[in-house]
């Protein structure tokens, strides 16, 4: 019997004309820690990555252990570029009858999708079962991808992945769906390598886009009223970016004269992120809507006090085991808790504990195992 192969489309990541970006994003995180721990378990050898053309190279580079093979049948990166501007970029080039060929060629026994939304293709009648990782289904409830989700939890050769405990209860809320698994993303922490910033003095970190979902101001206007109380300062760091949402944020720090006292940062290199965690006194996450929510598991393992909203996943995603918050958007509320945990400071043996439950959850080798039984059952 000929043996069959698990293909992982990685279109969703876009390396070409994103360069560094690509490589410090939460999906591009996820996903390189499953195949990394897929490598570790020695399964790397049932798998076939799936590309966009133009960046066959960079996966080659960061997923050498791997075969390869792009999904676009025209090698071209001019006429890729002037699709994706015009928005033809999934049709175009990542059409069922190309999949075909790919499952035909390849004895592919399923296709797993690790991000789906609405601005991926999900390839229809490919007489396979498709494995689909939804990280959380925001833009339906905003209005942007409603037949998207409609379409693909109604197609029934598809098998559903959800990143946490709250995403599959509001997909059976929303769409009336039950079938999924939960599975949670794997996080390995690697702050082994730090670059200073130019930064003096204690200060309050916030790492999050800057979206309107991650409700930095209440954050700001938290910090503002206790200015006058505290010694540190607060620090934003963010890779995404809404110049609403952000003008918002400066034109509030313009307005009550907090710019010594307040720092923004876009886009900065893993290394500087890295500096940022390890030295902050408090991670706050003000978050209002999360699938799953990393950031603040990820100062968690740094051993910093943290203090969380309870919106959407988050109380679950941190094992409720941080500080927490009832309402995101009460900026009184929020202060009030900065100012009781600055003033009773968390031990240190506390921390670490916290640090240790943490990394045992979320172990991507275990993740990685907990990917592979579901592969395995659709092997057969």
């Amino acid at each position: 019997m000929n043996k069959k192969f698990i293909a992982i489309d990685l279109s969703f990541i876009d390396y070409f004309g994103h360069k560094e970006d690509v490589k410090v994003s939460s999906l591009t995180i996820f996903i390189t820690e499953i195949l990394n721990s897929f490598v570790q378990l020695q399964y790397n050898n049932n798998c076939i990555l799936l590309c966009r053309f133009p960046d066959i190279n960079f996966f080659k580079q960061e997923f050498p252990d791997y075969k390869i093979i792009p999904i676009t049948p025209l090698k071209s990166k001019l006429i890729y570029f002037l699709s994706n501007k015009k928005k033809l970029g999934g049709k175009f080039f990542w059409k069922n009858k190309f999949y075909k060929k790919i499952i035909q060629k390849y004895n592919i026994a399923t296709i797993w999708f690790p991000f789906a939304n609405h601005k991926n293709f999900i390839p229809d009648n490919l007489g396979i079962k498709k494995i689909l990782t939804v990280h959380d289904i925001f833009t339906y409830h905003i209005g942007i991808a409603k037949p998207f989700f409609n379409k693909i939890f109604s197609d029934m050769d598809n098998k559903f992945i959800t990143v946490s405990e709250y995403t599959k209860k509001d997909i059976e809320k929303t769409l009336n769906f039950k079938n999924t698994t939960v599975i949670y993303p794997p996080i390995c922490l690697n702050v082994s390598k730090v670059q200073k910033l130019d930064i003096t003095g204690k200060y309050i970190l916030d790492i999050n886009s800057y979206t309107e979902r991650k409700n930095n101001i209440t954050l700001l206007k938290a910090f503002n009223l206790i200015k006058d109380k505290i010694d540190l300062n607060l620090i934003f760091c963010g890779g995404q970016k809404d110049e609403k949402i952000f003008n918002e944020l400066q034109n509030f720090v313009q307005a009550n004269k907090l710019e010594t006292r307040v720092r923004f940062y876009f886009s900065i290199p893993e290394e500087e992120k890295n500096w940022l965690l390890l030295n902050a006194t408090l991670f706050v996450n003000p978050s209002t809507f999360e699938g799953f929510g990393r950031t603040p598991i990820d100062a968690a393992l740094c051993n910093i006090p943290v203090i969380s909203s309870k919106a959407t996943s988050l109380y679950e995603a941190t094992q409720g085991l941080v500080n927490y918050y009832e309402n995101p958007i009460d900026e009184i509320e929020l202060s009030q808790k900065i100012l009781y945990i600055l003033n009773n400071p968390t031990q240190i043996s506390d921390l670490t504990s916290i640090s240790d439950k943490l990394m045992q959850t979320y172990n991507p080798k275990n993740i990685a195992e907990k990917y592979i039984t579901v592969f395995n059952e659709l092997i057969i």
